[in-house]
């Protein structure tokens, strides 16, 4: 009888061992949230930083209604992939606006598309959206309504 109580025990403890391993860090990660419309304020790509300004019309990343981004006079759109923190964008294509601003001028140089196209991992914080890939990382901010980046 003895015997038979501490197999029970031994059981009892087993199960509960593998419930609360279960239970801690092996639930799935709620995937990133990318909704916003965010201005790129800093990009490293291969150890070069590049810092925007809000005067100098910095590319920008909308996620309402439409996935798509501007950078000087093109404008991309993709699909999004996220699982967790990992994130892809694909099936890209790239248009170009009917018409751009006066004397403006890309300071990507329409290679936007491209970053995107590296991006594998995505962090959100309260005031920033980080997209980075292999060597590259893009730090954006929310876009508000004193930007003058659409005008």
């Amino acid at each position: 009888m003895r015997t038979r109580g501490c197999r029970g025990l031994a059981g009892a403890v087993a199960l509960l061992a593998v419930l609360g391993l279960s239970a801690c860090g092996h639930a799935a990660e709620p995937d990133v949230s990318l909704e916003g419309r965010w201005r790129l304020e800093r990009l490293v790509d291969a150890g070069d930083e590049t810092v925007f300004a809000k005067v100098s019309r910095p590319p920008v990343l909308t996620y309402i209604l439409d996935y798509q981004a501007l950078s000087g006079c093109q404008v991309i759109e993709w699909k999004t992939h996220t699982d967790g923190e990992d994130v892809r964008f694909t099936d890209m294509s790239v248009g170009s606006m009917m018409s751009c601003p006066v004397n403006f001028v890309d300071l990507l140089d329409g290679t936007y598309p491209d970053l995107l196209r590296r991006v594998d991992h995505a962090r959100r914080g309260d005031r920033t959206l980080v997209l980075s890939g292999d060597d590259l990382e893009m730090t954006f901010v929310p876009l508000d309504s004193r930007d003058t980046v659409l005008d």
